[in-house]
This record gives structure tokens, sequence and C-alpha cells, in this order.
């Protein structure tokens, strides 16, 4: 007895299309600084992704303007203090 299986073809996997990845423009990300945004969401990258994390960054509308914490800001507040209470005994000292 003689049975002939054919073989099961294997399916091959669906191109994956290719993704039109926004780019931002050279000049305005050049002048852009990372610190000034907060990421609220994951904004890794994609696997195919040819942009660097600044430009993600970047052109991401989640992530949101950078607001300092209320200890940072009062850190800064202290350090604006102690700068010009020194500032001011030095003017006083040059006055006498």
């Amino acid at each position: 007895m003689n049975t002939d299986t054919r073989k099961a073809k294997r399916a091959r996997p669906a191109a994956e299309p290719l993704i039109d990845w926004p780019r931002a423009d050279p000049v305005a990300l050049a002048a852009f600084d990372p610190a000034t945004k907060s990421c609220t969401m994951n904004c890794g990258p994609h696997g195919l992704d040819p942009r660097s994390r600044e430009e993600r960054k970047f052109l991401c509308d989640d992530c949101v303007p950078y607001q300092p914490s209320v200890h940072e800001q009062l850190r800064d507040s202290l350090a604006r203090e102690d700068a010009l209470r020194a500032e001011l005994a030095a003017l006083r000292a040059a006055s006498c």
C-alpha cells in the first residue's frame, strides 16, 4: 500500500509594509533640548525606526514640556536667594 501524502507548503511570512517614519527638520532638531520635554509614554524605538531618541522625543505628541518638581523649584529659589544675599553683602562691604 503506497500512500502519497503531500507535505504542507510552508506559508511565507507576509512582508512587513514599509513604515513611513515622520522626520524632523534638522535645523529645528539641532536647536531642540531633550531636557525640555518629559516622556509620559514609552517612546521607545520600533525595530526598524531609524530616528534617534532625541528626534522621537521632539516629534512625540505625548511628551509634555518639563515641569520641575516642587523640591527642584525650592532648591533653585534658595540658591537664587543665597546668591542675592551674597551680592548684597558684597555691595554693602564695598560701600563702607
